[in-house]
């Protein structure tokens, strides 16, 4: 199981390994996207520069980057070397990752196969699932984002 260093994931990540006996393994190169000078920034401008950059990565400006924060090349780099990591990791048998929407979003993309849209929603506490690929594209996507045992497991416990 293997998680980014953020508090929210490595509590995820630890529900996970408790249930399946199996350890945690923090990789800094999971941090969430990193947005420098609009950490904590709120309200509607700081909402359009966010946009404005990643609307900038979808039109191929790769090379924009958040002021004090990375480029979409940067995010890439550090995707790619975690990945490098979850696969060599895969022939033990599955790899659990808790990681945050914006890093599957932008930075897996590059990585997989079909490539899911840059824009699609990703809901809190939905579920990937990526198989080994080619090299050139190391991992297919089985299914992307799926929520729907949230609203099943909440339903069957309640009353």
């Amino acid at each position: 199981v293997f998680c980014s260093p953020l508090k929210r994931a490595r509590q995820t990540a630890a529900v996970i390994a408790e249930r399946l006996h199996r350890p945690v393994h923090v990789l800094d190169e999971l941090h969430e996207l990193d947005v420098g000078d609009l950490e904590g920034a709120s309200g509607p401008a700081a909402i359009r520069y966010w946009r404005s950059v990643l609307d900038d990565w979808a039109r191929g400006k790769r090379e924009t980057r958040f002021a004090g924060g990375e480029n979409h090349f940067e995010l890439t780099a550090r995707v790619e070397r975690s990945f490098a990591l979850l696969r060599a990791h895969a022939g033990a048998g599955p790899v659990v990752l808790a990681a945050h929407a914006g890093l599957l979003r932008v930075g897996f993309c590059n990585l997989a196969t079909p490539v899911p849209p840059v824009d699609l929603a990703i809901p809190n506490c939905s579920v990937s699932r990526l198989e080994l690929g080619e090299p050139d594209r190391p991992f297919q996507f089985a299914y992307w984002a799926q929520a729907n045992f949230l609203t099943e497991h909440t339903s069957a416990e309640k009353p």
